[in-house]
């Protein structure tokens, strides 16, 4: 993110003023070498802050790699929670779909109830007209 950035803007400065006062350095140890003992000196300083200049290199390298880590995870942690997302979503859905199918079957299940009572009370009716019309046809049949 922008911390990163910023972190990534710093050590790339820090490199490239290291890398100057490297130059710098060299150029001054250079013109003093020639003067004697207070040459030596530098010299031997030069080579020091060419070894911290050695290890702080090595050290940004770390810290790019650790940066680099960090937004790598940083970008898997948002994908994971993308998909967890849909996820969540698919699943509400699901549940929402499978709560109005469930109130359209017990819709059909009333009106098949309703129907079938409809039905059973029509036949019972038409069963109780036959035994009358069979219980006239019987008593003609014994008058004759």
């Amino acid at each position: 993110g922008d911390r990163e950035a910023v972190l990534m803007q710093e050590i790339t400065s820090l490199q490239a003023s290291a890398n100057a006062a490297q130059v710098f350095l060299q150029k001054l140890s250079g013109q003093l070498v020639d003067k004697g003992h207070l040459g030596v000196l530098l010299s031997r300083r030069r080579r020091e802050a060419q070894h911290k200049h050695a290890k702080s290199a090595a050290q940004s390298g770390t810290s790019k790699e650790i940066l680099s880590l960090e937004e790598s995870t940083d970008a898997h942690l948002r994908e994971a929670y993308e998909v967890c997302a849909e996820l969540e979503e698919g699943v509400a859905e699901a549940h929402t779909f499978c709560g109005e199918r469930t109130e359209e079957l017990i819709e059909q299940r009333h009106a098949e109830e309703a129907r079938f009572e409809m039905d059973e009370a029509e036949l019972e009716l038409r069963l109780s007209r036959m035994r009358e019309e069979y219980a006239e046809q019987w008593e003609a049949a014994e008058r004759d």
